[in-house]
């Protein structure tokens, strides 16, 4: 029985005595699995402008006004990779393409 494996505590039913769970469609899945993380919300891909080499300024987050030169291109994930020197070492950051501007 599938109530007795762990994580599934109860079923949602379409009323009145029908003992069959309620079929999700496809939005509501993709949504849930969106909230917890397991897959990541639709995103546009968007043509970054950059290419490796380049340098750039860090424009929000915790590496604000650091800067940096650009590692790698994930266009398809619309982020950078840019190494950034951070106590006297070069460390890889992963950033979204709105969080920096080329200098």
């Amino acid at each position: 029985e599938i109530r007795s494996v762990t994580g599934v505590g109860m079923f949602l039913t379409a009323g009145g005595g029908n003992k069959k769970p309620s079929p999700l469609a496809y939005d509501e899945v993709k949504e849930i699995f969106e909230k917890t993380g397991e897959i990541k919300p639709h995103l546009v891909k968007l043509e970054s402008g950059y290419e490796v080499g380049d340098r750039v300024k860090i424009n929000e987050g915790p590496f604000k006004d650091f800067e940096g030169e650009v590692q790698e291109v994930h266009n398809d994930k619309n982020s950078l990779t840019v190494r950034v020197e951070i106590f006297g070492r070069l460390t890889p950051v992963e950033l979204d393409f709105n969080q920096v501007h080329r200098i």
